[in-house]
């Protein structure tokens, strides 16, 4: 984000950067389906992990709410940029 925010991006490294960011979005979706679904007991309403985690951390007061804040502020929010997590 650093190197795109200073505008030294070059063609090489789009095309390697978006491959990745393809391949993540991929391995969302099937961590989403697969293992969120598993953790929170229901069948996903969203297409990422990250929108499913800040739908149940911000509504709601059941163990969903619970454990999508552990997950967010164990794993995600250390390493957003804002040091927020939102999906």
């Amino acid at each position: 984000m650093q190197v795109r925010d200073a505008g030294h991006l070059t063609n090489a490294t789009k095309a390697i950067g978006y491959t990745a960011l393809g391949v993540g979005l991929l391995l969302d979706l099937i961590v989403n389906t697969v293992i969120a679904t598993v953790l929170f007991v229901e069948l996903p309403r969203e297409w990422t992990v990250s929108s499913r985690l800040t739908r149940h951390s911000e509504i709601g007061t059941c163990w969903r709410q619970r454990l999508a804040l552990a997950i967010r502020k164990g794993l995600l929010d250390n390493i957003d940029p804002n040091g927020i997590h939102r999906g």
